[in-house]
């Protein structure tokens, strides 16, 4: 690549990574069934790599760690069940990144104790113009009781500038979430999350608390028909 490319590179990737991509948790391994709806909504203070103005063009010969920043944040979300197994969604968070993605349940179902998917994102900072991200999320989840949940996901995030541009000038975060949630229908949950973060030599560390809640809007049936919540109640009253 031209060196002045590189470089251009090397700088959309600092200046748009500094929003950082959305690593947000808050996911067990469940899937929601057909036409199942959710909504969700955080809030979330995170360490994130600082990147000044002497790291804007850098030699990447050499190397070293990347000082930190703290910034709060805040996230909304959609999640749709496709198929028994596979759900799709949406999010967006107020460093103007949107991600869409679908996770696959491969074990246990949306009663077992122990449930695993496989996801897979793809994220963009600031609606087209700025840093995109692919994204690999593993979910893990035990479920004791119906209302309490223990999680695990393992992530790796990949940024690139372009889906043409998938080397040069490219980082990767590697790392993971855990937390707990709350509810049945409506949960409310604590998540964790520690990512290594690495550009040319330099690298640095990513984390964040989250609080957040997630709502059922849709639920499904065993026959794969969905309702809103609102109307099952109403069903019930007569």
């Amino acid at each position: 690549m031209n060196p002045f490319f590189k470089a251009l590179s090397i700088f959309t990737i600092i200046f748009y990574g500094s929003s950082c991509a959305s690593l947000t948790g808050l996911e067990d391994g469940r899937s929601l069934g057909t036409g199942g709806g959710e909504i969700m909504g955080n809030v979330s203070m995170n360490k994130t790599p600082s990147f000044t103005e002497e790291f804007t063009v850098i030699d990447t010969t050499i190397g070293g760690t990347i000082p930190s920043i703290f910034y709060p944040n805040a996230e909304i979300g959609f999640r749709y069940g496709l198929t028994d197994k596979l759900d799709i969604r949406a999010r967006l968070n107020l460093t103007s990144t949107m991600t869409i993605g679908a996770k696959y349940q491969l074990l246990g179902d949306r009663e077992s104790k122990f449930a695993l998917s496989a996801g897979a994102d793809v994220g963009n900072i600031g609606f087209g113009l700025g840093l995109w991200n692919v994204q690999v999320p593993i979910y893990a989840s035990y479920h004791p009781v119906e209302n309490f949940t223990l999680y695990g996901s393992p992530r790796y995030v990949h940024f690139f500038n372009s889906p043409f541009d998938w080397i040069d000038g490219s980082a990767n975060y590697l790392g993971a979430n855990a937390g707990l949630l709350i509810g049945s229908k409506h949960k409310f949950g604590l998540d964790v999350s520690y990512y290594k973060f690495g550009i040319a030599n330099f690298s640095a560390n990513y984390l964040s608390l989250t609080l957040g809640g997630k709502f059922l809007i849709m639920e499904s049936d065993d026959n794969g028909s969905s309702r809103t919540t609102s109307s099952n109640k109403k069903k019930k009253k007569r």
